[in-house]
């Protein structure tokens, strides 16, 4: 697994062996988006047998008109599909959990808590519900 950084644009690529080197392929693209995005943390957890990638991203907003500012954040899982693919596990990055922001919103102070690989699979052990 490699993050690769490059114009704005953080890549997710997995690389295997293939004939005398090795194949590149991209799992996935995180585009800027207000900001450049930064992969915080990546780690592997098993979930129902299988083994996912985790990324935790983020990227610095700054909307103060309206009084949102700080980082958003999104927490993206990967599993093996039936051809052997890293394919997005729609059941943990389409939680509505995975995804929130530390800063402010609509000038209320707000604290996204799965900011660590430690606080995602602590959520994860506890049925993927906000534990503590």
């Amino acid at each position: 697994m490699a993050i690769e950084k490059q114009n704005g644009q953080v890549d997710l690529s997995l690389y295997r062996p293939a004939e005398k080197f090795c194949g590149k392929s991209v799992v996935a693209k995180y585009m800027a988006e207000g900001g450049d995005p930064s992969v915080d943390s990546l780690f592997f957890v098993k979930l129902k047998g299988e083994i996912n990638v985790f990324t935790i991203v983020h990227w610095d907003i700054n909307s103060r008109g309206i009084g949102t500012f700080g980082k958003l954040y999104q927490v993206y899982a990967y599993r093996t599909d039936s051809s052997g693919r890293l394919m997005e596990n729609e059941e943990i990055v389409g939680n509505g959990a995975m995804t929130g922001i530390t800063g402010y919103q609509e000038g209320a102070p707000v604290l996204f808590l799965y900011t660590t690989s430690a606080a995602v699979k602590n959520f994860l052990a506890c049925g993927r519900k906000v534990c503590h």
